[in-house]
Protein backbone atom coordinates (compact mmCIF):
# COMPACT_ATOMS: atom_id res chain seq x y z
CA UNK A 1 0.00 0.00 0.00
CA UNK A 2 1.60 3.37 -0.66
CA UNK A 3 1.78 5.72 1.63
CA UNK A 4 -0.61 9.07 0.79
CA UNK A 5 0.59 12.68 0.28
CA UNK A 6 -0.27 13.82 3.11
CA UNK A 7 1.44 11.01 5.40
CA UNK A 8 4.60 11.50 3.65
CA UNK A 9 4.31 15.35 4.74
CA UNK A 10 3.88 14.52 7.88
CA UNK A 11 7.03 12.19 7.63
CA UNK A 12 9.17 15.52 7.36
CA UNK A 13 8.41 16.78 10.97
CA UNK A 14 9.10 13.08 12.10
CA UNK A 15 11.10 12.25 15.00
CA UNK A 16 13.59 10.43 13.16
CA UNK A 17 16.13 12.77 10.53
CA UNK A 18 16.24 9.66 7.73
CA UNK A 19 12.58 9.56 7.69
CA UNK A 20 12.34 13.81 7.23
CA UNK A 21 15.37 13.59 4.84
CA UNK A 22 13.67 10.73 2.63
CA UNK A 23 9.59 12.90 2.85
CA UNK A 24 11.84 15.93 1.87
CA UNK A 25 13.61 14.55 -1.13
CA UNK A 26 9.85 12.51 -2.13
CA UNK A 27 8.48 15.76 -3.26
CA UNK A 28 12.07 17.67 -4.28
CA UNK A 29 13.00 14.83 -6.38
CA UNK A 30 9.78 14.80 -8.38
CA UNK A 31 9.57 18.78 -8.68
CA UNK A 32 6.62 19.35 -6.48
CA UNK A 33 5.17 22.56 -6.78
CA UNK A 34 2.90 22.06 -3.96
CA UNK A 35 3.48 24.95 -1.92
CA UNK A 36 2.58 23.83 1.43
CA UNK A 37 5.85 21.33 1.26
CA UNK A 38 8.53 24.06 3.02
CA UNK A 39 5.68 24.73 5.71
CA UNK A 40 6.52 21.58 6.69
CA UNK A 41 10.13 21.74 6.22
CA UNK A 42 9.73 25.00 8.38
CA UNK A 43 8.13 23.08 11.23
CA UNK A 44 11.09 20.31 11.41
CA UNK A 45 13.45 23.41 10.87
CA UNK A 46 11.77 25.00 14.04
CA UNK A 47 11.33 22.20 16.24
CA UNK A 48 14.88 20.55 15.50
CA UNK A 49 16.77 23.46 14.74
CA UNK A 50 18.60 23.85 11.50
CA UNK A 51 21.51 21.84 12.51
CA UNK A 52 19.53 18.82 13.49
CA UNK A 53 16.53 19.05 10.93
CA UNK A 54 18.13 17.88 7.35
CA UNK A 55 21.54 16.29 6.59
CA UNK A 56 21.70 18.16 3.61
CA UNK A 57 20.17 21.48 1.94
CA UNK A 58 21.96 22.34 -1.10
CA UNK A 59 20.09 20.33 -2.84
CA UNK A 60 16.55 20.89 -2.17
CA UNK A 61 16.47 24.48 -3.90
CA UNK A 62 13.20 23.08 -6.09
CA UNK A 63 10.84 23.53 -3.06
CA UNK A 64 8.37 26.37 -3.86
CA UNK A 65 7.34 28.72 -1.79
CA UNK A 66 3.90 31.59 -0.80
CA UNK A 67 3.96 34.15 0.53
CA UNK A 68 4.20 33.06 4.30
CA UNK A 69 7.37 30.47 3.42
CA UNK A 70 8.93 33.65 1.55
CA UNK A 71 8.85 36.00 4.75
CA UNK A 72 10.35 33.23 6.67
CA UNK A 73 13.22 32.81 4.03
CA UNK A 74 13.81 36.56 4.04
CA UNK A 75 13.41 36.90 7.93
CA UNK A 76 16.27 34.15 8.15
CA UNK A 77 18.64 35.57 5.78
CA UNK A 78 18.49 38.91 7.70
CA UNK A 79 19.20 37.74 10.92
CA UNK A 80 23.39 37.79 12.81
CA UNK A 81 22.83 34.93 15.13
CA UNK A 82 23.77 32.78 12.78
CA UNK A 83 27.47 30.55 13.70
CA UNK A 84 30.03 31.25 10.78
CA UNK A 85 30.78 27.60 9.90
CA UNK A 86 30.39 25.14 7.09
CA UNK A 87 27.23 23.95 7.91
CA UNK A 88 25.47 27.64 8.28
CA UNK A 89 26.95 28.53 5.01
CA UNK A 90 25.12 25.51 3.78
CA UNK A 91 22.01 26.60 5.20
CA UNK A 92 22.24 29.74 4.09
CA UNK A 93 23.45 29.07 0.75
CA UNK A 94 19.80 26.46 0.76
CA UNK A 95 17.82 29.60 1.91
CA UNK A 96 19.30 32.23 -0.99
CA UNK A 97 18.94 29.41 -3.54
CA UNK A 98 15.20 29.38 -2.64
CA UNK A 99 14.73 32.50 -3.90
CA UNK A 100 17.25 32.05 -7.47
CA UNK A 101 14.03 29.87 -8.50
CA UNK A 102 11.23 31.19 -7.20
CA UNK A 103 7.67 32.71 -8.86
CA UNK A 104 8.60 35.71 -9.85
CA UNK A 105 5.59 37.52 -9.01
CA UNK A 106 5.49 36.06 -5.54
CA UNK A 107 9.13 37.82 -5.33
CA UNK A 108 7.76 40.82 -6.71
CA UNK A 109 4.94 40.86 -3.76
CA UNK A 110 8.31 41.29 -1.53
CA UNK A 111 10.25 43.06 -3.44
CA UNK A 112 10.70 45.63 -0.37
CA UNK A 113 12.36 43.50 1.63
CA UNK A 114 14.19 41.78 -0.78
CA UNK A 115 16.32 45.12 -1.59
CA UNK A 116 17.37 45.12 2.25
CA UNK A 117 20.16 44.09 3.99
CA UNK A 118 20.01 40.41 3.36
CA UNK A 119 23.22 37.63 3.00
CA UNK A 120 21.47 36.68 -0.59
CA UNK A 121 24.06 35.35 -2.90
CA UNK A 122 25.20 38.35 -5.45
CA UNK A 123 24.80 35.75 -8.42
CA UNK A 124 21.31 34.95 -6.94
CA UNK A 125 20.55 38.42 -6.63
CA UNK A 126 21.81 39.25 -10.49
CA UNK A 127 19.86 36.19 -11.24
CA UNK A 128 16.74 37.23 -10.32
CA UNK A 129 17.33 40.94 -11.62
CA UNK A 130 18.06 38.72 -15.06
CA UNK A 131 15.32 36.76 -15.31
CA UNK A 132 12.84 40.12 -14.65
CA UNK A 133 14.43 41.73 -17.01
CA UNK A 134 13.86 38.84 -19.63
CA UNK A 135 10.14 39.00 -18.88
CA UNK A 136 9.34 41.92 -20.49
CA UNK A 137 10.17 40.67 -23.68
CA UNK A 138 8.16 39.03 -25.91
CA UNK A 139 8.65 35.22 -27.39
CA UNK A 140 9.80 36.51 -30.51
CA UNK A 141 12.91 38.32 -28.67
CA UNK A 142 13.33 35.53 -26.71
CA UNK A 143 13.78 33.00 -28.78
CA UNK A 144 15.84 35.14 -31.17
CA UNK A 145 18.39 35.53 -28.15
CA UNK A 146 18.17 32.37 -27.36
CA UNK A 147 19.16 30.89 -31.02
CA UNK A 148 21.90 33.44 -30.79
CA UNK A 149 23.20 32.23 -27.46
CA UNK A 150 22.63 28.82 -28.45
CA UNK A 151 25.39 29.48 -31.26
CA UNK A 152 27.88 31.75 -29.25
CA UNK A 153 27.73 28.45 -26.88
CA UNK A 154 28.96 25.69 -29.39
CA UNK A 155 31.25 27.63 -31.21
CA UNK A 156 32.49 28.92 -27.60
CA UNK A 157 35.65 26.69 -27.75
CA UNK A 158 36.20 26.99 -24.05
CA UNK A 159 32.83 26.67 -21.46
CA UNK A 160 34.21 28.77 -19.07
CA UNK A 161 33.02 31.92 -21.57
CA UNK A 162 30.04 31.00 -21.90
CA UNK A 163 26.61 31.50 -18.73
CA UNK A 164 25.09 28.32 -18.29
CA UNK A 165 22.71 30.16 -16.33
CA UNK A 166 21.59 32.40 -19.14
CA UNK A 167 21.09 29.90 -20.99
CA UNK A 168 18.27 27.94 -18.88
CA UNK A 169 17.18 31.99 -17.75
CA UNK A 170 16.07 32.07 -21.67
CA UNK A 171 14.20 29.11 -21.82
CA UNK A 172 12.04 30.07 -18.80
CA UNK A 173 11.50 33.06 -20.00
CA UNK A 174 10.27 31.77 -23.27
CA UNK A 175 8.13 28.79 -21.72
CA UNK A 176 6.48 31.87 -19.24
CA UNK A 177 6.05 33.89 -22.56
CA UNK A 178 2.68 34.33 -24.20
CA UNK A 179 3.76 32.11 -27.42
CA UNK A 180 6.22 29.93 -26.16
CA UNK A 181 6.15 28.03 -29.76
CA UNK A 182 5.65 24.14 -28.77
CA UNK A 183 5.80 23.20 -32.57
CA UNK A 184 9.28 24.84 -32.67
CA UNK A 185 10.22 22.96 -29.74
CA UNK A 186 9.31 19.43 -30.89
CA UNK A 187 10.63 20.02 -34.28
CA UNK A 188 14.47 20.78 -32.65
CA UNK A 189 13.95 17.63 -30.58
CA UNK A 190 13.40 15.41 -33.75
CA UNK A 191 16.50 16.62 -35.34
CA UNK A 192 19.03 13.52 -34.74
CA UNK A 193 22.25 14.75 -33.28
CA UNK A 194 25.39 13.76 -35.48
CA UNK A 195 27.40 11.29 -33.36
CA UNK A 196 25.72 11.81 -29.90
CA UNK A 197 27.05 15.21 -29.97
CA UNK A 198 25.17 17.69 -27.60
CA UNK A 199 24.36 21.05 -28.32
CA UNK A 200 22.83 23.88 -26.23
CA UNK A 201 20.16 24.11 -28.58
CA UNK A 202 18.51 20.88 -27.92
CA UNK A 203 19.20 21.42 -23.99
CA UNK A 204 16.90 23.99 -24.12
CA UNK A 205 14.61 22.45 -26.42
CA UNK A 206 14.73 19.00 -23.39
CA UNK A 207 14.34 21.87 -20.70
CA UNK A 208 11.26 23.37 -22.22
CA UNK A 209 9.36 20.49 -23.19
CA UNK A 210 9.73 19.54 -19.81
CA UNK A 211 8.67 22.81 -18.00
CA UNK A 212 5.88 22.93 -20.67
CA UNK A 213 4.74 19.54 -20.03
CA UNK A 214 4.93 18.73 -23.69
CA UNK A 215 3.15 14.67 -24.57
CA UNK A 216 4.19 14.92 -28.02
CA UNK A 217 7.94 15.15 -26.55
CA UNK A 218 7.91 11.85 -24.67
CA UNK A 219 9.00 9.60 -27.45
CA UNK A 220 12.39 11.62 -28.38
CA UNK A 221 13.31 12.10 -24.84
CA UNK A 222 13.34 8.22 -24.02
CA UNK A 223 15.31 7.87 -26.61
CA UNK A 224 17.99 10.08 -25.76
CA UNK A 225 18.27 8.05 -22.46
CA UNK A 226 20.22 6.30 -24.72
CA UNK A 227 22.36 8.54 -26.00
CA UNK A 228 26.15 8.75 -24.67
CA UNK A 229 26.38 12.22 -22.93
CA UNK A 230 25.49 12.66 -19.18
CA UNK A 231 23.98 16.15 -19.81
CA UNK A 232 21.60 14.50 -22.67
CA UNK A 233 20.42 12.23 -20.25
CA UNK A 234 20.22 14.06 -17.30
CA UNK A 235 18.09 16.70 -18.56
CA UNK A 236 15.88 13.89 -20.45
CA UNK A 237 15.34 12.80 -16.92
CA UNK A 238 14.26 15.45 -15.44
CA UNK A 239 12.01 16.37 -18.06
CA UNK A 240 10.28 13.47 -18.53
CA UNK A 241 10.16 13.60 -14.29
CA UNK A 242 8.01 16.80 -15.38
CA UNK A 243 5.86 15.36 -17.55
CA UNK A 244 4.74 12.26 -15.61
CA UNK A 245 1.86 10.31 -15.97
CA UNK A 246 1.66 6.53 -17.83
CA UNK A 247 2.41 7.97 -21.08
CA UNK A 248 5.86 8.76 -19.63
CA UNK A 249 6.02 4.93 -17.58
CA UNK A 250 4.61 3.09 -20.74
CA UNK A 251 7.67 4.60 -23.01
CA UNK A 252 9.92 3.60 -19.87
CA UNK A 253 8.64 0.21 -19.92
CA UNK A 254 8.42 -0.51 -23.54
CA UNK A 255 12.20 -0.09 -23.79
CA UNK A 256 13.81 -0.99 -20.65
CA UNK A 257 14.17 -4.68 -21.17
CA UNK A 258 16.45 -4.57 -24.10
CA UNK A 259 18.17 -1.53 -23.26
CA UNK A 260 22.01 -1.38 -22.14
CA UNK A 261 23.03 -1.12 -18.69
CA UNK A 262 22.92 2.82 -18.68
CA UNK A 263 19.47 3.20 -19.78
CA UNK A 264 18.15 1.46 -17.11
CA UNK A 265 19.84 3.30 -14.29
CA UNK A 266 18.23 6.44 -15.58
CA UNK A 267 15.12 4.94 -16.15
CA UNK A 268 15.10 3.45 -12.44
CA UNK A 269 15.48 7.25 -11.27
CA UNK A 270 12.62 8.17 -13.60
CA UNK A 271 10.65 5.52 -12.48
CA UNK A 272 11.38 6.51 -8.69
CA UNK A 273 10.57 10.10 -8.94
CA UNK A 274 7.06 9.62 -10.60
CA UNK A 275 4.99 8.34 -7.92
CA UNK A 276 1.97 6.25 -8.94
CA UNK A 277 0.52 2.74 -8.17
CA UNK A 278 1.75 2.16 -11.90
CA UNK A 279 4.85 3.43 -11.55
CA UNK A 280 5.56 0.91 -8.35
CA UNK A 281 3.87 -1.82 -10.33
CA UNK A 282 6.18 -1.20 -13.45
CA UNK A 283 9.16 -1.53 -11.03
CA UNK A 284 8.08 -4.58 -9.19
CA UNK A 285 8.05 -6.39 -12.62
CA UNK A 286 11.52 -5.09 -13.35
CA UNK A 287 12.76 -6.64 -10.33
CA UNK A 288 11.46 -9.81 -10.82
CA UNK A 289 13.31 -10.54 -14.15
CA UNK A 290 16.26 -8.36 -13.58
CA UNK A 291 19.77 -9.96 -13.75
CA UNK A 292 22.75 -7.44 -13.05
CA UNK A 293 22.84 -6.75 -9.52
CA UNK A 294 23.19 -2.98 -9.43
CA UNK A 295 20.44 -2.62 -11.50
CA UNK A 296 18.38 -4.82 -9.17
CA UNK A 297 19.74 -2.36 -6.18
CA UNK A 298 18.05 0.81 -8.15
CA UNK A 299 15.34 -0.65 -9.04
CA UNK A 300 14.55 -1.69 -4.74
CA UNK A 301 15.49 2.49 -4.10
CA UNK A 302 12.96 3.23 -6.98
CA UNK A 303 10.28 0.61 -5.46
CA UNK A 304 11.02 1.85 -1.78
CA UNK A 305 11.10 5.70 -3.15
CA UNK A 306 7.41 4.85 -3.79
CA UNK A 307 6.74 4.71 -0.25
CA UNK A 308 4.36 1.34 -0.63
CA UNK A 309 4.67 -0.84 2.17
CA UNK A 310 4.91 -3.45 -0.47
CA UNK A 311 8.16 -2.63 -1.23
CA UNK A 312 9.80 -3.58 1.74
CA UNK A 313 9.98 -7.64 1.48
CA UNK A 314 10.98 -7.11 -1.98
CA UNK A 315 13.84 -4.80 -1.18
CA UNK A 316 14.85 -7.14 1.84
CA UNK A 317 15.25 -9.84 -0.31
CA UNK A 318 17.67 -8.05 -2.87
CA UNK A 319 19.42 -7.03 0.34
CA UNK A 320 19.65 -10.78 1.48
CA UNK A 321 21.03 -12.24 -2.27
CA UNK A 322 23.36 -9.61 -2.82
CA UNK A 323 26.81 -9.66 -2.09
CA UNK A 324 27.90 -6.48 0.13
CA UNK A 325 28.16 -3.32 -1.87
CA UNK A 326 27.76 0.53 -1.73
CA UNK A 327 24.60 -0.09 -3.28
CA UNK A 328 23.54 -2.20 -0.86
CA UNK A 329 24.38 -0.21 1.70
CA UNK A 330 22.52 2.60 0.86
CA UNK A 331 19.30 0.12 -0.30
CA UNK A 332 19.81 -1.19 3.28
CA UNK A 333 19.26 2.16 4.89
CA UNK A 334 16.40 3.25 2.38
CA UNK A 335 14.75 0.27 3.73
CA UNK A 336 15.60 0.75 7.44
CA UNK A 337 13.52 4.32 6.42
CA UNK A 338 10.75 3.23 5.78
CA UNK A 339 10.37 0.58 7.82
CA UNK A 340 10.57 3.30 10.92
CA UNK A 341 8.08 5.48 9.12
CA UNK A 342 5.42 2.53 8.41
CA UNK A 343 5.89 0.49 11.89
CA UNK A 344 6.98 -3.12 9.42
CA UNK A 345 8.78 -5.42 11.24
CA UNK A 346 12.26 -6.12 9.46
CA UNK A 347 13.93 -9.39 11.21
CA UNK A 348 17.64 -7.95 10.20
CA UNK A 349 17.18 -4.49 11.53
CA UNK A 350 19.52 -4.46 14.55
CA UNK A 351 22.52 -5.94 12.61
CA UNK A 352 21.62 -3.67 9.65
CA UNK A 353 21.41 -0.03 11.57
CA UNK A 354 24.86 -1.15 13.60
CA UNK A 355 26.26 -1.49 9.78
CA UNK A 356 24.52 1.72 9.24
CA UNK A 357 26.25 3.23 12.26
CA UNK A 358 29.48 2.12 11.10
CA UNK A 359 28.49 3.80 6.99
CA UNK A 360 28.07 6.93 8.99
CA UNK A 361 31.13 7.02 10.87
CA UNK A 362 33.02 5.99 7.32
CA UNK A 363 30.97 8.95 5.31
CA UNK A 364 31.75 11.79 8.57
CA UNK A 365 35.73 11.20 7.48
CA UNK A 366 35.07 12.95 4.28
CA UNK A 367 35.30 16.27 6.41
CA UNK A 368 39.67 15.31 6.68
CA UNK A 369 41.99 16.46 3.80
CA UNK A 370 42.86 12.64 3.99
CA UNK A 371 41.37 9.38 5.15
CA UNK A 372 41.75 5.63 4.98
CA UNK A 373 39.85 4.29 2.82
CA UNK A 374 36.73 2.34 4.52
CA UNK A 375 34.12 0.24 2.63
CA UNK A 376 32.12 -0.65 5.71
CA UNK A 377 29.47 -2.95 3.88
CA UNK A 378 32.18 -4.73 2.42
CA UNK A 379 33.65 -5.68 5.99
CA UNK A 380 37.71 -3.79 5.13
CA UNK A 381 39.71 -1.11 5.62
CA UNK A 382 42.38 -0.53 2.96
CA UNK A 383 45.26 1.56 4.62
CA UNK A 384 45.47 3.91 1.23
CA UNK A 385 45.13 7.98 1.81
CA UNK A 386 44.13 9.27 -1.08
CA UNK A 387 43.42 13.23 -2.08
CA UNK A 388 40.13 14.94 -1.96
CA UNK A 389 40.58 15.09 -5.69
CA UNK A 390 40.15 10.90 -6.24
CA UNK A 391 37.56 10.35 -3.60
CA UNK A 392 34.66 9.87 -6.04
CA UNK A 393 36.05 6.46 -6.90
CA UNK A 394 34.96 5.63 -3.46
CA UNK A 395 32.49 7.79 -2.38
CA UNK A 396 29.78 5.84 -0.78
CA UNK A 397 26.49 5.79 -3.02
CA UNK A 398 24.41 7.25 -0.23
CA UNK A 399 25.86 10.37 -0.75
CA UNK A 400 23.87 10.27 -4.56
CA UNK A 401 19.85 10.69 -5.76
CA UNK A 402 20.78 9.68 -9.01
CA UNK A 403 23.55 7.64 -11.08
CA UNK A 404 25.71 10.42 -12.48
CA UNK A 405 26.94 13.44 -11.06
CA UNK A 406 24.02 15.96 -11.85
CA UNK A 407 24.55 20.17 -11.52
CA UNK A 408 22.80 20.42 -8.42
CA UNK A 409 23.78 16.94 -7.13
CA UNK A 410 26.44 17.58 -4.27
CA UNK A 411 30.23 17.05 -5.46
CA UNK A 412 31.39 13.99 -5.40
CA UNK A 413 34.87 15.63 -4.81
CA UNK A 414 33.73 15.66 -1.15
CA UNK A 415 33.54 19.95 -0.62
CA UNK A 416 29.70 19.85 0.58
CA UNK A 417 29.03 22.01 -2.08
CA UNK A 418 26.67 21.58 -5.23
CA UNK A 419 28.77 20.35 -8.09
CA UNK A 420 27.55 23.04 -10.20
CA UNK A 421 29.51 25.68 -7.70
CA UNK A 422 32.65 23.32 -7.27
CA UNK A 423 34.10 20.93 -9.87
CA UNK A 424 31.48 22.16 -12.67
CA UNK A 425 34.02 25.19 -13.15
CA UNK A 426 36.93 23.65 -12.52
Amino acid sequence: MRLSDQQIKEAIAHLDQDVRDAGLFYFADSYSDDTSIMHWAIQAIEKYGWEEAFTIYPYLDTIALDDETLAWVLQKLAVDDVPQSERSREFLEWLSDLLADADLDLLARHEEKLRGNLRIESEVREGIAERSQLRTLDAAELWSQLEGFCRKADESPDDEDISMEHGYRLAEAIVASSDPQPDRILQILRESPADDETSWREIAAVRMAGDLRLEDAIESLVARLHRQSDWVNEESVRALIKIGGDQVLDAIASEFVRSDWGFRVYASVILERIHSERSAQIIREFIDSEEDPEIRAYLGQALLGQFTTDAIEPARQIVLSSPPSRDIAELKQTLLTLATLTGEAIPEADQWREEARRDEEYRSQWSTPEFPVVDASAGYVEQTTIERKTRQSTLPSTWFRSPRVGRNALCPCGSGKKYKKCCLQK
